[in-house]
């Protein structure tokens, strides 16, 4: 008999667990912020930059850059000055029904693939 735990969690260190029995591999350039942003717009709540920060460890200069990334990659939605939900395709991701398509490495200038593309 072996001394293993077969229940022991196996699953790697750069994925996430958002909930009972659903596992997502995040993009890599998705920052724990974006989780907490993506989970509390998930709610189904409008909310501003500010209440985010009031709500998070994170500065509000640092949700309102995150909020941008997201809303570039199409996880959440600004519907009025200052004020963001979460989309469609953010839902999704919540939900574990769609993971990230290769698409989204796009908006993260600093990915090496986006410089090989370019050229550089």
């Amino acid at each position: 008999m072996s001394d293993e735990d077969p229940f022991e969690d196996s699953v790697p260190d750069d994925w996430t667990v958002l909930g009972p029995f659903r596992v997502l591999k995040e993009p890599d350039w998705m920052t724990g912020t974006d989780l907490q942003i993506i989970d509390a717009l998930g709610r189904g709540l409008t909310l501003s930059p500010t209440i985010i920060s009031d709500n998070t460890d994170k500065s509000r200069e640092a949700i309102s850059r995150r909020l941008s990334t997201l809303q570039a990659a199409g996880y959440v939605e600004k519907t009025g000055r200052g004020r963001y939900e979460i989309t469609e395709k953010g839902m999704e991701f919540l939900e574990g029904r769609v993971l990230p398509n290769d698409d989204d490495w796009a908006i993260n200038p600093d990915d090496d693939r986006a410089n090989e593309e370019n050229g550089e």
